[in-house]
């Protein structure tokens, strides 16, 4: 009976590992070609780990990569945004509607490398495009962060009144109890 019972558990936390590991493992778009944009120079190696890029900001690698432009394309089929490698190891993501929001800097003309995929952020509930480059084995893996803000929100003064004013009433409650 115990063998049954730990056989029914170890299929369930088979099921649920192979769930977990299919949507963290799956990305947007895969580019598995030496000579995708983005992806390492076997002389460089791959980068250590995952990279956020986020949107107008130059961002020194660390490392060489192939040089070219990974175009993101909207839902209507439109370009979105444009993730740019440069020769020298920096990436910039251009981004479509200037003016729209104070980072956007609108879409550049595309250079002679270029690879397309879907921008999956504007799909819930992902909030970053995942594209991976490279040959398997030698790859790197960019987040790319479309109309998304890596400052969080300031949250209003209101909660930490209501905050304040419920430690007071319980310091008093507590004073009264202490009291008596």
């Amino acid at each position: 009976m115990n063998s049954k019972i730990f056989s029914q558990a170890f299929r369930a936390a088979a099921v649920l590992a192979a769930t977990l590991y299919a949507t963290t493992a799956i990305a947007d778009a895969v580019c598995p070609f030496a000579g995708c944009p983005g992806a390492p120079l076997p002389a460089a190696g791959a980068l250590p780990a995952p990279l956020s890029v986020p949107e107008g900001q130059n961002i020194f690698l660390g490392a060489l990569v192939v040089p070219g432009d990974t175009v993101l394309l909207d839902a209507d089929g439109s370009i979105g945004d444009v993730l740019r490698f440069f020769a020298g190891g920096f990436v910039f993501l251009y981004s479509d509607n200037p003016g729209t929001e104070p980072i956007d800097t609108g879409i550049p003309p595309l250079g002679a490398n270029v690879f397309t995929m879907p921008e999956a952020a504007e799909t819930p509930p992902f909030v970053a495009a995942k594209y991976v480059a490279g040959a398997p084995g030698l790859q790197n893996t960019y987040f790319v962060l479309s109309d998304t803000s890596l400052v969080p929100d300031i949250p209003e003064p209101q909660p930490f009144v209501l905050l304040g004013l419920g430690l007071a009433v319980l310091g008093l409650t507590r004073r009264r109890h202490a009291g008596a």
